[in-house]
């Protein structure tokens, strides 16, 4: 299977941090590939502007 890149995004990026971490245990258990980020709301949007630049 391929990699999956997720990212997680919310006000301030503490509680995605607990989510994703139950995330990326799951997925290690069920043998998936997958990369699991996370970031506050700001930082997406930040991103998201050096993207379209």
């Amino acid at each position: 299977m391929a990699k999956l890149n997720v990212l997680l995004v919310c006000g301030s990026g503490a509680s995605s941090g607990f989510m994703a971490a139950n995330m990326r245990k799951a997925a290690k258990e069920m043998g998936l590939d997958y990369q699991i980020k996370v970031r506050s709301e700001s930082e997406f949007e930040y991103m998201l502007m050096r993207l379209m630049c």
